[in-house]
């Protein structure tokens, strides 16, 4: 093979610069595009119905039209939501921040210590704790819309209920727990006792905990906790509270959401209960081992004997 002359590599540099000229001229022309139709759709709104606040900012309603992927713009935003949180803007212009720089908090949240995560987290973006929020976190880590937080919540709430009236049948019938009238409680309280834990006795393997216990030892990983005005906290852990729910179906969510939000890995003494919640609780599809699988497909078997 020859080697190229400098006709040759002259024509190839403006061959390329022509092509790049082209692709930049394409991508101002589409941008300058949708910024004009935007700016039209404006008008129109402004014009066209009086009930319209005219002293709205161009610049508000203009910041989302653009890439919402690439990573510029991802930047910009992420700016944009930290002086947002600062300034105490409204809280739709801060969710639409939030989920549109879930991959870029992701990566931040993911940087701090895992035994200071939540801690730190909370700080840097407080939006999180917000409860619609952490499930619109949540949602996005299960690959699902955020927009969809609230008919999934309601579906949750369902399948705690649900599942909650069969745990409580199996564990009376395994005499793992007396009868009782709050199933949900008495479900969530006692279900590690279905699934064997490494280290029984301690406290990071419970998903709910006691004021007194909560007092008496330091807790790690998170948990509910109920305070004198009955409302059911999630707790990230002893120090670190996150947000609060009137509904244990609620608060459940609440804790699920916090390892998903805070990109924390369940702890191995509760390890299959969380995962059976996740399955059945959420109706996700998490991976499983075969400790869990041979728990639950005796419980599969008893909820078949039930039906």
């Amino acid at each position: 093979m020859h080697d190229l002359l400098p006709g040759d590599l002259h024509f190839g540099l403006r061959q390329d610069l022509q092509e790049l000229l082209t692709i930049v001229k394409q991508e101002v022309y589409r941008k300058l595009s949708r910024s004009l139709e935007n700016r039209r759709h404006n008008l129109k709104k402004r014009f066209g119905h009086e009930e319209t606040d005219t002293s709205t900012d161009d610049s508000q309603e203009d910041m989302f039209d653009e890439d919402a992927e690439s990573l510029p713009v991802v930047e910009r935003h992420h700016t944009m939501l930290l002086k947002a949180i600062n300034s105490a803007s409204s809280k739709e212009t801060i969710t639409e921040l939030m989920n549109r720089t879930f991959h870029k908090r992701k990566d931040v949240i993911l940087s701090f210590p895992a035994n200071k995560r939540i801690v730190s987290s909370l700080r840097e973006y407080p939006p999180l704790s917000d409860p619609q929020q952490l499930t619109a976190d949540m949602l996005m880590v299960l690959g699902k819309p955020p927009s969809k937080g609230g008919a999934f919540t309601a579906e949750c709430v369902k399948n705690v209920q649900t599942h909650s009236k069969s745990l409580v049948k199996f564990m009376v019938s395994k005499r793992l727990i007396d009868e009782t009238d709050n199933e949900v409680k008495a479900a969530v309280t006692n279900l590690t006792k279905v699934f064997t834990t490494k280290r029984k006795g301690n406290l990071d393997q419970q998903l709910y905990i006691t004021q007194t216990d909560q007092e008496s030892t330091p807790v790690s990983t998170p948990f509910l906790l109920v305070n004198d005005g009955g409302e059911y906290i999630v707790m990230g852990n002893s120090e670190a509270p996150v947000c609060s729910h009137k509904k244990m179906e609620e608060a459940i969510l609440g804790l699920m959401a916090v390892y998903h939000a805070f990109h924390l890995e369940y702890p191995i003494q509760a390890h299959n209960a969380y995962i059976f919640m996740e399955e059945f609780f959420l109706n996700g599809n998490p991976p499983k081992n075969s400790s869990y699988n041979t728990k639950v497909s005796v419980y599969a078997k008893f909820m078949g004997s039930m039906a």
